[in-house]
């Protein structure tokens, strides 16, 4: 053993010594145990070590206490380690648990037309001073743009992608902007609708006979289209007839169904077939076959100077019609001179001047006499008033007129 850090003063060395001074004992010793030599006849009970001394060599830090004598020495912490409980303020949220914890923030803040919603700081997050929920404002933070809404009052001045003209964002966040520009909203529509036997343009009186009829539809980008909005509606005029079948499901079908009787004896009544739906948005987009009733009349050669209803249905050209003027007819060549007739119903507008045109109301007049008025039935059982024009000179070939208003 070594004991050079051995106070000397407090070992009784007599029994080895004698009358020796205790100086020079120590240095003595000091000088032979300082050379690793050991004294023989010394024993651990025959050397004292007053521990008081020992302790004054040992002092704890910070939070650190030494206690202890003769029997033993003991080290303390007087400062263990504590729970450490963080708690969340207003709109402030603390997840996880020590060491790693997150702080959520639940509110809403914003100023400048930006509104920062509820984040999340975790991770490695720098902490500016001075800055609180109530200065921090969409115009300044940058983070998911999802969180972050986009309001101005004012309307957009013209359409820029998906975003109309005279628009006002109010409240959208910045990713459904940036979607409305890149990525606009694609409105479905029918790109095809039909009814079969298809609808022709009726004579006053003549009927739509009952029987089976088949409608088919086509819709393009149908993926917005609002699934089970599909109607159809039979109308006349502008007064619901029937409803054909309503909730219909998918892009293209065709369905059956059995139609009643209908006619009309005024031109102005429609039998109209609309087929409507809803899109995602709950928009209402329509699609329509109309079945219009029109006036006859009827144009030709004769070679009498009068004009009988039997012989106006027996000229050689006629039409259902919704106007006659602003437009032209061609009489045919015939093997004899004749006189050119128009017989047009008074229900509708009436020629002011005969040109020898097919451009518009223009090149030489043509004479023509108003030979009055004449009623006659249809074979639908419909009266219809016509008014008779007939050329002043007959002729052999072919002439065009232009009905001018």
């Amino acid at each position: 053993m070594s004991l050079q850090k051995i106070n000397w003063s407090q070992i009784d060395t007599d029994p080895y010594f004698g009358d020796v001074d205790l100086g020079t004992q120590e240095n003595y010793l000091k000088n032979v145990f300082a050379e690793n030599l050991f004294v023989s006849g010394i024993t651990a009970g025959t050397i004292n070590v007053n521990s008081s001394d020992i302790l004054t060599k040992i002092s704890g830090g910070t939070g650190i206490s030494v206690t202890g004598g003769n029997t033993g020495i003991t080290i303390s912490n007087s400062n263990p380690d504590q729970t450490v409980t963080i708690s969340g303020g207003t709109n402030i949220q603390i997840t996880g648990t020590y060491p790693n914890f997150g702080v959520n923030f639940t509110g809403t803040t914003g100023s400048g037309g930006g509104t920062f919603t509820g984040g999340t700081v975790a991770g490695q997050t720098t902490f500016q001073a001075g800055l609180t929920a109530t200065t921090i404002s969409g115009g300044t933070f940058f983070g998911n743009g999802g969180s972050l809404s986009f309001t101005n009052t004012g309307a957009t001045t013209i359409q820029v992608g998906g975003i109309a003209e005279n628009t006002i964002l109010t409240g959208k966040t910045f990713q459904e902007v940036w979607d409305l520009l890149l990525y606009p909203y694609e409105e479905p529509a029918f790109s095809s609708f039909s009814v079969s036997p298809t609808l022709p343009t009726f004579e006053l009186g003549q009927s739509v006979t009952a029987g089976t009829k088949t409608y088919s539809w086509g819709i393009q980008d149908s993926q917005n289209l609002s699934a089970g909005t599909i109607s159809i509606i039979e109308y006349t005029g502008t007064s619901q007839f029937r409803t054909i079948s309503n909730g219909l499901t998918g892009t293209s079908k065709s369905i059956t169904t059995t139609s009643p009787t209908f006619s009309s004896t005024t031109p102005t009544t429609q039998l109209i077939y609309t087929i409507s739906a809803y899109d995602t948005r709950s928009n209402l987009f329509t699609r329509s076959i109309n079945g219009n009733w029109r006036y006859r009349w009827y144009y030709g050669k004769y070679s009498g100077t009068t004009i009988t209803p039997l012989e106006i249905t027996g000229l050689t050209d006629t039409a259902l019609v919704t106007s006659v003027v602003n437009n032209y007819i061609t009489w045919d060549p015939t093997v004899n001179p004749e006189y050119g007739y128009l017989i047009i119903p008074t229900g509708l507008t009436q020629p002011t001047n005969l040109r020898n045109s097919t451009s518009g109301c223009q090149g030489s007049n043509i004479p023509y006499t108003t030979g009055g008025t004449v009623s006659f039935t249809n074979t639908y059982g419909v009266s219809t008033a016509y008014m008779i024009y007939k050329t002043d000179n007959q002729f052999a070939g072919q002439y065009n007129a232009w009905l001018c208003q």
